[in-house]
């Protein structure tokens, strides 16, 4: 995952009557756990409604009392959404010894399965003994990850080594015996144009010609928000000595266990 600013969520010191400093609070993904261990490399602010079951906040604190005493005290986080209104509230067990300069604390809160989070704007406010210490945002927002529509389906022939020209000739008729590795380009439109960057996923099963399998490989290529479509492709090939049996061979495209898409090409 891209690291992002983790000061991103900067906000103006606040002291309370524990003796500390909030420094900022920030928003992760954890998952289906309350854990993660690499917090501040994954904050961000917005989040799938397909995939968001808990949303982690994390609290970092600096201790006034470093080198003085140890300190122990709870921060209670409230959960708040666009409307302003009270849907939550978790606590933060704080342990801070006097050897611990700055330390980061978190908590999980959400749903133990995925497309529960309703989209919208949510506020967290965190209190110490009563006072408000810090507070932030996060959004849910939807995001289809599910390839709505198959285009076309096209055949080209490539060697299998380094990254395939974009200049590529199509056909659906190839020689047997010179033939290597058959890409299939799958055409797709893209459902989050100018929405957000995604990954698509799809498998294409390739059969030869008594109908079995040959191979089933996996796609799984990033689609930038710019791109209105995208055209995602892989191959296959037979043994070593990359002598196709002759006959017609039927690839299969599948996405989220559907049937999208089915096309021929014919080795003579």
């Amino acid at each position: 995952m891209k690291k992002l600013l983790t000061l991103v969520f900067i906000l103006p010191f606040f002291v309370c009557s524990q003796n500390v400093e909030t420094m900022f609070l920030g928003f992760y993904e954890t998952g289906a756990t309350l854990e993660n261990y690499n917090i501040e490399d994954q904050l961000r602010t917005e989040f799938s409604k397909q995939k968001a079951r808990y949303i982690g906040t994390y609290v970092k604190l600096y201790n006034n009392d470093y080198n003085v005493k140890d300190q122990n005290f709870k921060i209670k986080l409230s959960y708040f959404d666009s409307a302003v209104k009270k849907f939550g509230e978790t606590e933060i067990n704080v342990s801070l010894s006097k050897n611990t300069k700055m330390k980061g604390f978190y908590r999980g809160f959400g749903y133990k399965d995925p497309n529960l989070w309703k989209a919208d704007t949510f506020s967290v406010v965190a209190t110490i003994d009563g006072k408000v210490v810090g507070s932030s945002s996060f959004k849910i927002v939807n995001r289809s990850t599910s390839i709505s529509k198959v285009i076309s389906m096209k055949f080209f022939e490539w060697s299998g080594t380094g990254t395939p020209p974009k200049d590529r000739t199509h056909s659906q008729r190839f020689k047997s015996d010179t033939a290597r590795f058959i890409y299939t380009d799958v055409n797709i439109d893209n459902p989050n144009y100018n929405k957000f960057e995604w990954r698509a996923k799809m498998t294409l099963k390739y059969y030869y010609p008594d109908g079995s399998l040959l191979l089933a490989p996996e796609i799984d290529m990033k689609i930038p928000i710019t791109y209105k479509g995208a055209i995602l492709y892989h191959g296959a090939s037979v043994a070593k000595d990359y002598t196709w049996p002759k006959g017609n061979y039927r690839v299969e495209a599948w996405h989220d266990g559907k049937l999208m898409s089915t096309n021929f090409f014919t080795m003579e």
